[in-house]
């Protein structure tokens, strides 16, 4: 019979990279190791001690028998932290929870930024107004929340985008639309890499309406080699009826992917799907129009599979074109 199986991610709340550590397993409820060994595998006879250390952002290891157990879980620079009522079972789903920590201080810095964007456009796509400055070198940028306010009557159509020119190819947000009076925020993953600028363009609005969207960013810059935090794929155009890879699979390595983001430029929604390898992760997947739709993860990419988005067209009242997508994630070194 098939061992039970635990296999968990590990990753820092405030960065979403893996983290490393100890881990111990516990009778449910108590401080007493597990009677149980715990095994490296599936088959064979080697085993772990208990606790054990682990390393990229993953605890894996195997039980002769299910069982409910604690598991102490402590990040290297953070307090332990403990989980009961944890089921050591078949099959594992790497997607079932996420165990998660606090960041390690000394490897990021932080900020808000706060624009009043003022109308320094007269039409999209052109020339983007500065929001956030290069990245800095040796950083990743991650953008975890935007907000955005319009206070006038009037919709405004805008993008973000790392171009500095009229590369649709380079937005993040697909022209969103936010109308009159109206809040919107986005909780997000975005990443920009090192001398990267993160940049805002109009939809064609005048000079008063344009002056009414103001936006707020908060972010982190944090090291690259110690969260390995990346924007694992981006394509800028996805044709009618067909697909695109995001992710490419010629790696030697596991990838997770933490967000895929679909971006519609159009007047009318769209529909698409996601697929990890030959497997659909989403068959239909509504984008509304001159907006963006998040897919959060995390989705475990095997080594040499890609991740792919499909344009389905035509569906009824379906977006022909103007799809784009992007991942983030990260390369997990395996052993």
């Amino acid at each position: 019979m098939p061992r039970a199986h635990f296999t968990k991610a590990v990753i820092r709340r405030v960065s979403g990279a893996p983290a490393d550590g100890s881990v111990a397993v516990h009778e449910n409820g108590t401080l007493t190791p597990i009677a149980q060994l715990l095994y490296t595998s599936d088959t064979g006879t080697a085993t772990l001690p208990n606790p054990f250390t682990f390393a990229q952002g993953q605890i894996d290891f195997y039980l002769d028998k299910p069982q409910r157990v604690r598991v102490v879980v402590t990040p290297s620079g953070s307090a332990a932290q403990t989980f009961d009522d944890v089921d050591v079972d078949e099959p594992a789903n790497l997607s079932a929870r996420f165990l998660y920590d606090v960041m390690t201080p000394g490897v990021m810095t932080s900020g808000v930024e706060r624009r009043s964007v003022l109308g320094l456009e007269t039409g999209y796509p052109g020339t983007p107004v500065l929001l956030l400055p290069a990245v800095p070198v040796g950083r990743r940028r991650v953008i975890k929340s935007i907000t955005a306010h319009n206070a006038g009557d009037s919709p405004i159509g805008y993008a973000l985008t790392t171009a500095t020119d009229s590369s649709l190819a380079s937005d993040f947000n697909g022209g969103t639309i936010i109308q009159g009076y109206e809040v919107q925020s986005l909780d997000s993953s975005l990443v920009l890499l090192e001398g990267e600028e993160l940049r805002c363009r109009y939809s064609a609005a005048t000079a008063a309406v344009q002056a009414n969207l103001g936006l707020q960013i908060a972010y982190v810059d944090i090291d690259p080699a110690a969260t390995q935090v990346e924007r694992i794929g981006r394509v800028g155009s996805i044709p009618a009826d067909g697909a695109s890879t995001v992710v490419g699979g010629a790696s030697a390595r596991d990838r997770i992917v933490a967000q895929v983001m679909v971006a519609n430029r159009d007047t009318s929604p769209a529909y698409v799907s996601v697929l990890l390898g030959t497997e659909n992760l989403c068959r239909s997947m509504r984008v509304p129009a001159s907006s963006i739709t998040v897919l959060n993860g995390p989705f475990r990419l095997a080594p040499n599979e890609n991740l792919t988005v499909r344009n389905l067209v035509p569906l009824p009242g379906g977006a022909a074109a103007n799809i784009s997508a992007s991942a983030f994630g990260y390369t997990r070194t395996l052993d």
